[in-house]
């Protein structure tokens, strides 16, 4: 130390202020990237909230897609049902199905029943 006051307080009011802003400075910076984060943390939320939505819709378009195949498959066994007794009943009043009607049914019925192998290939098992 010094034997001048006057000095001796000067420098320490020159280190005081340098110390301050030095503080200042990181403060500011600490601020800023704070406000980077919080930037940051506001686009991830609102990306969440987008791929929340889209799970959602794909969620109900499952649904849907599910209901409509079976009511598909019900038609489909309907037709085939349909189909069956249309046949039958040109035997039992006499008549016999063309050579086009009998390949049209015999590939209706390939066909259908490649269609619902595919169908019980993709239902869960349930155990």
């Amino acid at each position: 130390m010094t034997e001048d006051p006057q000095l001796e307080a000067a420098i320490l009011l020159d280190a005081g202020s340098k110390t301050i802003a030095k503080l200042i400075e990181e403060k500011d910076a600490i601020e800023k990237e704070k406000a980077v984060m919080a930037a940051l943390l506001d686009a991830k939320n609102e990306q969440i909230k987008e791929i929340t939505r889209a799970r959602d819709i794909a969620c109900f378009n499952i649904a849907d897609l599910t209901n409509q195949r079976s009511l598909l498959m019900q038609l489909v066994n309907d037709a085939m049902i349909l189909i069956d007794y249309l046949v039958s009943d040109l035997g039992h009043a006499g008549l016999m199905p063309s050579v086009a009607c009998g390949i049209a049914k015999q590939q209706w019925d390939q066909k259908v029943r490649k269609l619902l192998s595919l169908d019980a290939r993709r239902e869960p098992t349930r155990d």
